[in-house]
């Protein structure tokens, strides 16, 4: 996949929404992308946006689907149970 940045080079990108003819609402992308890309599109950015790796960004300015800018937490506590009995 061609890249926008490269290893170590910064892009900033964001999540977004398009108009969905089909469902005749705002839907948001599984992909995020770049303000240039979401300005071209016509799309509606959505937050402040995160800073990632070039090379996580295609030539296009999109990442991968179902990226996440939140690291891997794996191992990390994910529900509390109580050890009182009733």
């Amino acid at each position: 996949m061609p890249v926008v940045g490269t290893d170590g080079e910064k892009v900033r990108v964001f999540c977004f929404e398009m108009y969905d003819i089909g469902s005749d609402r705002f839907v948001q992308s599984k992909r995020w992308a770049t303000l240039k890309f979401i300005e071209r599109v016509n799309a509606q950015r959505i937050g402040h946006g995160v800073e990632v790796d070039g090379n996580q960004v295609d030539a296009d300015g999109l990442t991968e689907p179902g990226f996440s800018p939140l690291p891997n937490r794996d191992g990390f506590q994910r529900e509390v149970r109580s050890s009182l009995r009733k």
